[in-house]
Parts: C-alpha cells; sequence; structure tokens
C-alpha cells in the first residue's frame, strides 16, 4: 500500500510520466484520431466475438497495432471531447455536461486544444460531431483545425429528412413521421424522441462546410460516407503538399441513436439482440466500420500508413436505455446494481465500467508491434499529451494536466499506464464531481442511481427510481470482477487498506484541482430567431425549422 500511495502521488502531483522524453519524441508522425460515438466496448469483435460487425477495424487496426484491455473515456459526450481535446478532466477544462444547439459559448477560450499545439507545425481537418460550441470563437475553425465538415451537435439534437425503416418503439410511435418536411403534423412524436418536427430545439440539423451550413436539414444516410470522402481528400492533398504531417480527428457520429445506414447495409448484421447491438446498430457499424476501412486503406495507397499513428476510441460506452439499438458494453454490466442494489443503468451516463471503458486500439506499424495486448491503465485523457511529445510540441506549463505519455506502453512494452484514474460524473449526481475513482486494480464507487436500466431486461433490473450517495464506498477488484458484481467486505483489511490508498490519492488530485488554472464553461442559451436577430445555426429564418436546400 505505500508504494501503490507513492506512486499515486507523483502521478497526480507531478505528472512525471507526461514530461518523461522518449527516443520518439519529436519524430512527427501523422495522427489519425477514430471516435465513435456512443461505442460500446463490446461492439468490436477484437474484444467480443459474439458480434462480427467490424472486420476492418479488426484487421486494420487491432490486428496492426496494440489492443487496451482497460481504456476509459469519460461517461457523457462533450466532456468526453474536452478531455480529448485537452488531456483535462472537466474540473480543469470546464466543460462537465453537453452543449445545445442554442448555446452561446463552448469549451473555454483559455482552454488549449490539441489541434491548437499542432496547426503552426502540421495541416489539421476535423469532420464529425464537434459538441464544444459552433458560435465564433468556439468553432472547430477557431480551436486549431484548418478546414471542417461536420455537425455542431449530435444527430439527435433536431430534425431531419431522413426517413427511418426502423425506429425504437419506446415512445415513439410515429418514427415514420419524424421527419422535418412533417412539420406540424398531428402524427409527429413529442420531443423526447429528439428526431421529430416537435423537438425541444425547433429547428432542423445543420450541416457545415467550414464556417458555412451547406445543408439543412442534413442527410443521415449519406453523412458517414461524407466524413471519409472528406477525411480521404484531406489525406490526399495534406500528403501530396509534402511540407508538414497532418493531423485529422474524425469524430463520427455513428453509433448515437438514432441509428441509420444507407440501404446497401440493411440487414448486413447477423445480431438478433433485444437487449443490446441489435439488427439496425449491427448494420449501422458495419457501414461505419466499411467506411474506417476505406481511409485506412488510402494510407496504404499513399504509401503513409507506417508514418501515421492511429488513435481508434468511443466518447462513452453504449446506453443501456437505447437497448438493442444502443452498443454493447460486453462483460462489464454493473452486475452489483442489477441484481442487487435496486437496477437501473450501467452503461453512459453512469461511472459503472459500461459507461466509460472503451475499445483501445493504436497503430503505427513501423513503431508500434502488431497484434500486441496490454492491460495497462489508458484514457482518452492520454491521446493529448502523447501526440504532443510525438510531434515535439510544448504542452502549456501553467496548469495539470490528467493524462500521462502513453510512449513507454506503445513502444517499449511496458504495462505501467495510470496508477489512478478519476471518473466524473455526467449524469449521476453533481455534473463533473468525482465520486468514482481507481487506484491499481481497485475502483470506488460513492454514488448509486436506480433509472435507466432497459426496458426489455427483467422487470427488477430496470431500476426502481432515485438515487444516493453512499457514505462508505462499494470497492471493486476489477482484475478479478470486472463486472462489478461482487464488492469487498466493508469490515476486511483489505477494504480498509484500499480505501485508505483511494481517500490519498483522492486528496492528492483535489490539492492539483484547487491549485490550478482552472475554466469554467458559461452554459447560457440563446433561443431567438428572426429576421432581425438569430443566434443558432439557421440557414433560412423565413421557414419555422430552418430548413433551406
Amino acid at each position: 500500500a505505500t508504494m501503490l500511495m507513492f506512486s499515486t502521488l507523483a502521478l497526480v502531483a507531478g505528472l512525471t510520466l507526461a514530461s518523461a522524453k522518449h527516443r520518439l519524441a519529436n519524430s512527427k508522425p501523422n495522427v489519425l484520431i477514430l471516435f465513435v460515438d456512443d461505442f460500446g466496448i463490446g461492439d468490436v469483435g477484437a474484444y467480443n466475438s459474439a458480434y462480427d460487425d467490424t472486420p476492418n477495424i479488426d484487421s486494420k487496426l487491432a490486428a496492426r497495432g496494440l489492443r487496451f484491455t482497460d481504456f476509459h473515456a469519460m461517461s457523457l459526450c462533450a466532456p468526453s471531447r474536452a478531455s480529448l481535446m485537452t488531456g483535462r478532466l472537466g474540473l480543469r477544462n470546464g466543460v462537465i455536461t453537453n452543449f445545445s444547439p442554442l448555446s452561446l459559448y463552448g469549451l473555454p477560450r483559455n482552454e488549449t486544444t490539441l489541434a491548437n499545439l499542432l496547426q503552426p507545425t502540421y495541416h489539421t481537418a476535423m469532420t464529425g460531431k464537434w459538441h464544444l460550441g459552433i458560435q465564433p470563437g468556439y468553432h472547430p475553425m477557431d480551436r486549431g483545425f484548418n478546414s471542417f465538415l461536420g455537425l455542431a451537435t449530435s444527430h439527435d439534437y433536431g430534425c431531419t429528412n431522413t426517413n427511418f425503416t426502423t425506429r425504437p418503439a419506446i415512445g415513439c410511435p410515429h418514427y415514420q413521421h419524424d421527419r422535418c418536411i412533417d412539420y406540424g403534423s398531428p402524427h409527429a412524436d413529442p420531443a423526447s424522441c429528439h428526431i421529430g418536427p416537435n423537438n425541444p430545439w425547433n429547428e432542423s440539423l445543420p450541416l457545415f462546410g467550414n464556417r458555412s451550413i451547406i445543408a439543412q436539414p442534413v442527410d443521415l444516410w449519406t453523412l458517414t460516407e461524407k466524413y471519409a470522402d472528406f477525411g480521404i481528400d484531406f489525406i490526399r492533398s495534406a500528403t501530396a503538399s509534402g511540407d508538414k504531417p497532418w493531423f485529422l480527428y474524425q469524430a463520427f457520429n455513428h453509433m448515437h441513436v438514432p441509428v441509420t445506414s444507407a440501404s446497401e447495409f440493411f440487414n448486413t448484421s447477423t445480431s438478433n439482440s433485444t437487449v443490446e447491438h441489435g439488427r439496425t446498430y449491427g448494420d449501422a457499424l458495419r457501414e461505419l466500420d466499411f467506411h474506417i476501412g476505406r481511409v485506412l486503406d488510402e494510407l496504404e495507397t499513399l504509401g503513409v500508413r507506417n508514418n501515421t499513428l492511429i488513435f481508434f476510441t468511443g466518447d462513452n460506452g453504449g446506453p443501456s436505455n437505447e437497448c438493442q439499438y444502443g452498443g454493447s458494453n460486453y462483460i462489464y454490466n454493473g452486475t452489483w446494481l442489477r441484481l442487487h442494489g435496486g437496477g437501473g443503468g450501467t452503461g453512459k451516463t453512469t461511472t459503472w465500467e459500461g459507461g466509460h471503458r472503451e475499445a483501445g486500439l493504436i497503430s503505427w506499424p513501423s513503431k508500434i508491434p502488431e497484434g500486441a495486448v496490454t492491460d495497462a491503465l489508458g484514457s482518452t485523457l492520454d491521446v493529448f499529451p502523447t501526440v504532443a511529445a510525438l510531434a515535439g510540441v510544448d504542452m502549456p506549463s501553467d496548469r495539470y494536466y490528467d493524462g500521462i505519455d502513453l510512449a513507454e506502453v506503445l513502444f517499449d512494452g511496458s504495462s505501467q499506464g495510470h496508477t489512478t484514474l478519476f471518473h466524473p460524473n455526467n449524469g449521476e449526481g453533481p455534473n463533473g464531481a468525482i465520486e468514482t475513482l481507481r487506484v491499481g486494480d481497485y475502483k470506488a464507487k460513492y454514488r448509486i442511481r436506480n433509472t435507466g436500466g432497459c426496458p426489455n431486461w427483467p422487470a427488477g433490473q430496470v431500476g426502481k427510481g432515485g438515487e444516493y450517495r453512499r457514505t462508505q464506498p462499494l470497492i471493486f477488484n476489477l482484475r478479478s470482477d470486472p463486472s462489478e458484481a461482487h464488492p469487498l467486505e466493508e469490515s476486511s483489511s483489505e477494504y480498509a487498506q484500499v480505501l485508505a490508498s483511494i481517500q490519498t490519492a483522492w486528496a492528492a488530485f483535489n490539492e492539483t484541482v484547487a491549485d490550478d488554472k482552472r475554466s469554467t464553461a458559461n452554459y447560457a442559451i440563446d433561443s431567438q430567431c428572426n429576421a432581425e436577430r438569430c443566434i443558432k445555426p439557421c440557414c433560412n429564418v423565413a421557414e419555422p425549422l430552418c430548413t433551406c436546400n
């Protein structure tokens, strides 16, 4: 326990791994981040053989890189993206919950993004879901990206004209009318279905090309293909220039609901599950996998695959309440809560393992052993310091970082990643607060929420309602109990020893937060939109849903 506490304090207070110089520092590889939305670790065949909807991801990333078995994100969209871009938790960067289409602000402007760091020496571009503000000063092109094709938020924040062939029956009986062109229809579903014209933001979903709206509403049938095309064109152009390396951030809207795929992918999945990763979900995942394969094949065609560092992961786990329209969190299902703790969701928006444990694949064929597996504790927080060191750029020195440089894990086979990891609330308890933390193999969880289970689960597991904070945390040994079924006995000496280490780590972390240069996000919104003044993204104020061709 003494060594455990010492290493915890060293990492939290000094970030020793983040500042270490590795032999590959300043090697300046191309960098590709493939970031999937609402994605379960069990959706990838390399992690879970029950599904086979990721042949390209399995063969071209997992088999050609390092597969992390203990890799983590945040448990909600915007906080996860902010942490990826800054290497800092929401208590530091200010992003503790989601921004809306009406948000006036975004990721605080005094936060430095990975794109900001790389822009002077790299070509930079982004496709996909940003979710960190779209107004001037917060737009991706104001945060380090030279070009952008994507959405301001998730694609459930407004209606589209996509004709859905299937849709969760729960609360959405009129899914075929949930299109912008059915505005005013008495058959359209209420706001809880998000995709319908009766949505809380009273708008259609805009697609941005750089700073301009190029389609409103967006066509979800072709969106993933557009993202891949844009990425391929950017890689070709940046490679042809030959003057500097490139950084491409592809933050796909798949696999967030509403899940869709082009017609050629209908019924290509073999899944028949009714509680996770169902047929419609699997079809959409096959579409995503196909287009990721196209991007990876282009790297081979251009001869730059061996000089490209690729990160593949997701922003949070699959949402329990979406049942077959959500992802598979594999064995990370919070068994104690479902069977003994009153039931409830254990995926997205929770700090059970299913909410934040992600597929983590990192590939660089000429430098990282192919087909290797590591149980080192890693996080999306680590992308920022790892890439900064390899690119030879200095991170701002006036703030703390929660990420570490993974160079020794990636290139030297070290199994030493994080010794501590802090999981912020993003749906349980106060947003951004730390009430779940990891020290070594042990995880302490103070907050219990009994809502959000899949309605198709046995009745006792769906959730009895309510939430509470425990005086003494549940503590799980994740190495022997990854499904979080059997908490340690509170009366045991093991519990007492682990709790002491957890309290020491927590106190050390809180000291760094108190001493840090922290930001505070402004979540103010403005819904006014008329011919004289319109703040929200709207390409035609004369139309009730801002639609235009």
